[in-house]
């Protein structure tokens, strides 16, 4: 039971240390006044800003990177918690999860220089994940 207090306080801290990040990275950028008015995901609302000389494209692209790796970040655990809580395949499918969002979920890439694909195959860790990867191929081929 503690542990899981502690995991469960890492978990929270990790989280208010990204989300504390994320917000003085946009307080930068809107105290700089280069996005201030563009939409994020607005590409026409980007201008460069020629009397300062600061480009908003790259401040822009900073705060995308940092928006991707909370996203990203979000979307693993979301896969892990699935695969914990057992649901089913097309569950996952339905949610628009490739095999290959799942793959770098559970970080098998990385796993991969430690150990064989055949013992991560055995491993009943990942199991889930291979069986999920050759049904995800067998329902996208029809």
């Amino acid at each position: 039971m503690r542990t899981f207090r502690y995991r469960y306080l890492l978990l929270v801290v990790t989280g208010l240390v990204l989300l504390a990040s994320y917000a003085a990275a946009s307080l930068e950028l809107s105290s700089e006044g280069t996005l201030r008015d563009a939409v994020p995901n607005d590409r026409r609302l980007l201008r460069t800003n020629t009397e300062e000389g600061v480009d908003s494209t790259e401040t822009y692209n900073e705060e995308r990177g940092i928006t991707a790796k909370v996203g990203s970040l979000v979307k693993n655990w979301k896969i892990k918690q699935m695969f914990k809580n057992g649901k089913t395949f097309e569950e996952i499918f339905n949610k628009g999860i490739t095999s290959g969002d799942v793959w770098f979920a559970l970080k098998i890439p990385n796993l991969q220089n430690k150990m064989s694909l055949t013992d991560l195959q055995r491993n009943p860790k990942f199991v889930k994940w291979f069986n999920y990867d050759a049904w995800y191929a067998w329902k996208t081929a029809k």
